[in-house]
């Protein structure tokens, strides 16, 4: 019986292949890139639809028409406050198209729905993925919990740096993860062609199959795009705001014009999506953040009291918080 090194090294004839890499045609290679972006269209197309429908569709919320993506984007205006997304988005223009998908009833049984929608890019936006020009300045939504100096973030509209362009408009960066040989960010459609020769031939022998050189390459593409127990998605995609970028919240544009050092913008209601100026504070980020201990909201000391309770503890409580426990 084999040791468990045996078992998960790559048989002989996969690496002997794997070699092969370095000496691919021009047509092998692109023939392994455009299969390989296949797959991960297939895949963002099925993450958009079922995530549009997980999020609106079972909530009511619907597409059929022009008409009815009028009013969802009205209805994202209500809860994207400033800037509202019908300054950012297009007018409905698309025809529709048929999506399907799969959910989970409230009695845990799976079925499937289908739903007409705009193309898979337009659903996307209407979801606020990728780049928006807000006066000139290209935004997203950062939906990666940090910023780019890895400190925790809300969720909020951040602003690229000055002079730095999107290279699509979804912010499409495709990550290829090669084991020991590191993780490469190739263009989308060029994911294997371009990887260092090394991590080519790495990839080869982790994810080839064996049979005829068609098979090899075709198997090669497919594995390369399909997730295993051990490592999970060797290579998937991810769109502007779920990847650190060179950037910082377009609060502090707003309030300050620029990304002021040392200080940090919070919006005085709590909500970070409405950047109307007058809602915003800036305030020093050195020390402890001040903040309510009813509402959980950020203050300062003009905007709230110290509170001593029966035990003696003291508490900070804004102003707004006070007033309200005073009418009660």
């Amino acid at each position: 019986m084999s040791d468990y090194h045996e078992w998960e090294a790559p048989p002989d004839w996969l690496k002997k292949k794997a070699r092969e890499v370095h000496n691919l045609s021009h047509e092998d290679l692109a023939f392994i890139d455009n299969r390989i972006s296949g797959h991960l269209k297939d895949g963002l197309r099925r993450w958009a639809v079922h995530h549009w429908w997980k999020l609106f569709g079972s909530q009511g919320h619907t597409l059929e028409t022009l008409d009815d993506e009028s009013r969802f984007i009205e209805s994202l205006d209500r809860a994207f406050i400033f800037p509202a997304p019908s300054s950012l988005i297009a007018a409905p223009s698309h025809a529709r198209q048929e999506y399907t998908t799969k959910e989970v009833t409230k009695r845990g049984i799976p079925q499937e729905v289908s739903f007409y929608g705009p193309p898979v890019g337009r659903l996307l936006e209407l979801m606020l993925y990728g780049f928006f020009d807000f006066n000139g300045r290209w935004i997203f939504v950062n939906r990666s919990g940090q910023f780019p100096n890895g400190d925790k973030a809300p969720e909020q509209w951040h602003v690229l740096v000055d002079g730095l362009q999107p290279t699509d408009r979804l912010g499409v960066r495709v990550t290829v993860n090669t084991g020991w040989r590191g993780r490469h960010h190739p263009p989308p459609n060029a994911a294997f062609s371009s990887l260092p020769a090394a991590s080519k031939e790495r990839a080869a022998a982790d994810h080839g199959s064996q049979g005829t050189h068609q098979e090899w390459m075709e198997g090669l593409a497919d594995r390369l795009c399909k997730r295993n127990h051990f490592s999970g998605l060797p290579t998937f995609i991810e769109l502007a705001g779920e990847y650190a970028l060179d950037s910082y919240p377009l609060t502090d544009l707003i309030a300050n014009g620029k990304r002021i050092s040392g200080m940090r913008v919070e919006p005085i209601n709590g909500n970070y999506f409405d950047c109307h100026p007058e809602n915003l504070a800036t305030r020093s980020s050195r020390g402890r953040k001040m903040a309510c201990n009813s509402c959980r909201k950020p203050t300062t000391a003009k905007e709230s009291n110290q509170v001593k309770d029966s035990t003696g503890s003291t508490f900070r409580i804004c102003l707004a918080c006070q007033a309200w426990a005073a009418r009660q």
